[in-house]
């Protein structure tokens, strides 16, 4: 396992496209912090956004990465160089029971379940 890298949002171009109806635009979701994982054969990206429910238009975003990065809502097998490599995103609130039940999976109130969640995605 390697330690999160704190993304400069002014420096790096690592985001996920969104369409933000508001404006009708569309717009980068840049995460917090984006986790370079590897078991095995299979590299995992996890991009972890710790803002809250209230300060995050979360259902676009959250549509942005599943349009590109999932099939029936499970991440995608993108092949690279004879191996595997999946894209999770997780958002943070102090209670995932508050959520709607359609995006429920992308929560988490505990790192350990999310980090559960990729470590049992191979």
């Amino acid at each position: 396992m390697r330690r999160p890298l704190r993304q400069n949002e002014n420096l790096d171009e690592v985001y996920i496209p969104y369409y933000d109806g508001s404006s009708n635009k569309v717009r980068e979701f840049k995460p917090d912090f984006i986790f370079w994982l590897q078991k095995g054969n299979t590299y995992f990206v996890v991009f972890i956004d710790p803002k809250g429910t209230v300060h995050t238009d979360y259902e676009r975003k959250i549509d942005g990465y599943a349009e590109i990065f999932e099939s029936s809502g499970h991440p995608n097998a993108i092949p690279h160089e004879n191996k595997k490599v999946k894209v999770f995103t997780f958002l943070y609130t102090s209670d995932v029971d508050r959520l709607s039940k359609s995006y429920k999976q992308y929560w988490f109130d505990d790192i350990d379940k999310a980090l559960a969640t990729v470590e049992n995605a191979t």
